[in-house]
């Protein structure tokens, strides 16, 4: 596991997105009222210590980090590593049958028709955070990902095993904090 030697990382989950069943998940945008989760997080100066923004290259995290780059004048600089465990092959699903490939590939380790291995998944993620840390140079930093890869993360820091349960429970917007790999706020 990558560790944080100098400073907090914000995990935040990027704001509620606008479902389009014509286009690949991973090139989905954020609705207006994530749009406005984002932005109204910002304006609150919780992150006003923030000295650096990563993000996954989904426009919807992009998009999430936006508020915050503007209103601290900090660039955001994009990982491949923190994108979402990957569903493009898969073809949209009905909600039903989506909720019960979650469900199996967060709890079971089943294998999706079309998705990246939740190993994959959360393999890729933690090179993400180790480039991320062996860069260093930031005090504190905001990252901006998505759902079931900050869910599996923050559930192995935590060790616990039912992260499917966490994952319905984590809010678009919601953030977590770990620092030398501990949890100093749980993201659920």
């Amino acid at each position: 596991m990558a560790s944080i030697m100098n400073g907090l990382l914000h995990l935040m989950r990027h704001g509620e997105t606008a479902i389009d069943q014509n286009t690949p998940v991973h090139e989905w945008v954020l609705a207006k009222e994530g749009l406005r989760q984002a932005e109204t997080i910002a304006s609150m100066g919780v992150f006003d210590s923030v000295d650096s923004i990563f993000s996954s290259p989904e426009l919807k995290a992009l998009q999430t980090a936006k508020p915050f780059s503007d209103r601290l004048g900090v660039e955001i600089v994009r990982y491949s590593e923190l994108r979402e465990l990957d569903r493009a092959k898969g073809g949209l699903l009905s909600n039903d049958k989506y909720l019960l490939s979650v469900e199996g590939i967060l709890n079971s380790h089943i294998v999706v028709p079309g998705w990246e291995l939740r190993e994959h998944a959360m393999a890729r993620f933690q090179r993400g955070l180790t480039k991320i840390m062996n860069q260093g140079g930031f005090k504190e930093a905001l990252l901006i990902s998505h759902g079931l890869v900050l869910s599996m993360h923050f559930a192995t820091l935590l060790g616990v095993e039912d992260i499917f349960s966490r994952w319905q429970r984590l809010r678009f917007c919601a953030w977590g904090t770990i620092q030398d790999n501990l949890v100093i706020k749980d993201i659920v």
